[in-house]
């Protein structure tokens, strides 16, 4: 044999190598892409199986055997029909993990998410030519779903304080409250037998710390009860400041703007005018003597208090649907104060004080007094401390649907 024939045997060896190498590198591209492709496939449907169930659990029957079908099916329609053969779809509610417990570490909102995993079982196209066996791929997804919540589920009047005349009902007051709970994050006093408040069931009168005074007027008896959480994620509306009015209208006192369909009114030296019209209206230094109406209306008490004595009366309704320039939504809030602004603000008229809507000032003692009465449709008030003195007539119905709440929320979580 020549040199020239060992080398050209050696040549087609190497060449035949090269080949083979050469094809198993084509063939594990090949194969990888299914498994990205199949992957990919898997995730998207196990994203919108999960969501559909999380969509369910807030918007249809909200049954939980429902929302878990509604999984199944969107999977199927995705091409994964849980046929025990080439693939299988888990959903949990709560989520479930091997490297932790969800019911343990979620608390009662585990139920708030579902979990979809989707295994796909591939076998390979080529490299079935160098490993005899199936691929398995695994994804998982989970969302949750968080119906509307108020911001203090259950009280029409709440105080946050946790001092201990957070919450005083003294004097010759009378209160019905029908539909929540009158609760105090500190303690409770009432002086004085005369009087009554009636919270009709199921609602309740609770003290997180202590009660003084008489509790004879007081129906039901006032028991010790857990401090109210007030939900997060509240921004403040959206108001613009007294150098940020450059170019809006005029009026007798305010600037006003219409943005994105919303009246905007700033008033830079308290509330000028009587008769509101719709829309927010922002306040520095706040609202002083005058009967004051207005209807489908915001008011945000940036600075200052409120006065109202002798034969003052207020009558504010909210807006159902009302959306600020932040985009945030205020539907059934009527009256808010950030935390910052700690006046009083002072219900003591003789002519009566009517709400439709939320009231939410965390910062500011509440003071109800005067002689006549005050009716609070679909209202919970919030206030740092509450006080009723005098001798009025309070009626409050809570209907949290009429109140202002918070969104459902459906996110993808993982």
């Amino acid at each position: 044999m020549s040199t020239n024939q060992t080398e050209r045997g050696q040549v087609l060896v190497i060449i035949v190598l090269g080949l083979v190498v050469l094809f198993g590198f084509v063939s594990l591209a090949v194969d990888m892409g299914q498994v990205l492709s199949n992957r990919r496939s898997a995730q998207n449907a196990a994203d919108s199986a999960a969501m559909s169930a999380a969509f369910e659990a807030i918007g249809g029957s909200k049954d939980r055997a429902t929302a878990i079908q509604n999984a199944f099916n969107l999977a199927a329609e995705n091409g994964f029909d849980n046929n025990q053969v080439d693939n299988w779809v888990v959903v949990n509610n709560p989520p479930i993990s091997k490297d932790e417990c969800w019911t343990c570490t979620m608390g009662p909102t585990a139920k708030e998410y579902y979990q979809v995993i989707i295994t796909v079982k591939m076998d390979p196209i080529f490299a079935q030519v160098f490993w005899n066996g199936a691929e398995q791929v695994t994804v998982e997804a989970i969302a949750h779903a968080k119906d509307a919540d108020s911001l203090s589920t259950g009280d029409a009047i709440l105080s946050l304080s946790k001092q201990d005349d957070s919450m005083d009902l003294s004097g010759n007051v009378t209160v019905y409250v029908e539909g929540g709970n009158i609760r105090s994050n500190g303690g409770m006093v009432k002086n004085g037998a005369s009087g009554g408040v009636t919270v009709k069931s199921p609602g309740n009168i609770y003290y997180a710390n202590t009660f003084k005074g008489s509790t004879s007027p007081l129906s039901p008896a006032p028991k010790k009860g857990a401090e109210a959480t007030i939900m997060g994620g509240l921004p403040a509306p959206w108001c613009p400041s007294a150098s940020g009015t450059a170019g809006w209208a005029s009026g007798s006192g305010y600037k006003t703007k219409k943005i994105d369909g919303v009246n905007y009114y700033y008033y830079a030296n308290g509330l000028s005018v009587e008769d509101l019209p719709p829309g927010i209206h922002c306040i520095e230094n706040g609202i002083g003597k005058g009967n004051y109406t207005g209807q489908n209306v915001l008011i945000v008490l940036l600075s200052g208090g409120i006065q109202q004595t002798g034969n003052d009366s207020v009558n504010f309704q909210a807006d159902t649907d009302l959306i600020d320039a932040n985009g945030t939504q205020w539907g059934g809030m009527v009256f808010y104060a950030p935390a910052t602004n700690t006046n009083k603000l002072k219900f003591g008229g003789n002519s009566g004080a009517y709400f439709y809507g939320t009231i939410f000032a965390p910062g500011a003692d509440c003071d109800i007094g005067g002689t006549e009465d005050g009716s609070a449709e679909h209202t919970a008030l919030i206030c740092n401390t509450v006080k009723f003195h005098g001798n009025p007539v309070t009626s409050i119905k809570y209907n949290p649907a009429e109140l202002f709440h918070f969104p459902p929320l459906v996110e993808l979580t993982q």
